[in-house]
């Protein structure tokens, strides 16, 4: 059940009777598609995602609020377990945030234990950021918790629709790198 301030949030973005709609609209195949959308239907879309994502991670939303941790906690458990980034600076890029910022959240992953800061090595005046054991397994339940999320959603959607929401995806995720 989300809180009142996630209510009056969701209702300030899209009213309970557009969101119904949207999704009625969906369900009965009422949605039709030109080929340059209109600024109506990028609305529609930004708020899809918005929603989805809402719906996908709130378990685990749920398991980090838990624990006093929040989102982006649960992203730079996730590039350091891929090993993309070692140092801060490394780190802030990755997740497009500021050192500053990002030390707020390296901060807090390491009084739960779930990160840990050494000297580098190869710089003795830098610190390396360190995934933990604990911080691996909490970022698997984590990802577990809205992979579970995302395979119940799509659960009988065709292969071919969920190929073209991929290219979508893609597109979406390239566009900056255009």
């Amino acid at each position: 059940m989300p809180t009142t301030t996630k209510r009056k949030i969701r209702r300030s973005l899209i009213s309970d009777d557009e969101l119904s709609y949207v999704r009625r609209s969906y369900a009965n195949g009422q949605v039709e598609r030109a080929g340059i959308p209109s600024q109506r239907d990028l609305d529609r879309y930004v708020r899809l995602i918005f929603f989805a994502m809402m719906n996908i991670a709130k378990d685990s939303d749920e398991l980090l609020q838990a624990r006093k941790l929040w989102r982006n906690h649960h992203r730079v458990l996730a590039t350091l377990s891929t090993g993309d980034a070692h140092s801060l600076s490394e780190l802030a890029v990755r997740n497009g945030t500021s050192k500053q910022a990002l030390q707020k959240s390296i901060a807090k992953l390491a009084m739960t234990r779930m990160v840990k800061m050494e000297v580098n090595p190869l710089n003795r005046r830098a610190m390396s950021v360190k995934i933990t054991p604990e911080g691996r397994k909490f970022r698997s339940i984590l990802d577990k918790s809205q992979q579970e999320g995302f395979a119940k959603a799509t659960e009988g959607v065709e292969p071919a629709d969920l190929a073209a929401w991929e290219r979508v995806m893609m597109r979406l995720v390239m566009a900056e790198a255009e």
